[in-house]
């Protein structure tokens, strides 16, 4: 499921995958971010201070979980630069809060 969860990854930071989100990552500042993913997976991703901080679960289609704890390391230390975290996970990066919208939110 690693090298699963590795494409995934890859394809959400480069537009293969799109994800979504019921609010704006940045309104949470500091906790849990529920995506869905266009191709059926769910992540969640630890907002801190609206910086990326870890990845916290993962949950393929078919209902396979992988959870932080069950991560190698190099994919639980795993952190985007801040364009790519702004950009594919609606994170705007340390004490920011930026004036415009994640577009792909549900929440306006």
């Amino acid at each position: 499921m690693i090298d699963e969860v590795w494409k995934l990854v890859h394809d959400i930071e480069t537009g293969a995958v799109r994800l979504s989100c019921d609010y704006q990552p940045q309104n949470v500042y500091a906790g849990n971010v529920l995506y869905t993913a266009s191709n059926g997976w769910k992540l969640v991703v630890f907002n801190d201070c609206n910086e990326w901080d870890y990845f916290d679960s993962f949950v393929a289609p078919d209902g396979r979980q992988l959870d932080y704890a069950e991560m190698p390391e190099e994919m639980q230390r795993y952190s985007p630069g801040d364009e790519v975290a702004w950009r594919a996970y609606g994170i705007p990066g340390y004490r920011k809060d930026r004036n415009e919208k994640w577009p792909v939110a549900k929440e306006t």
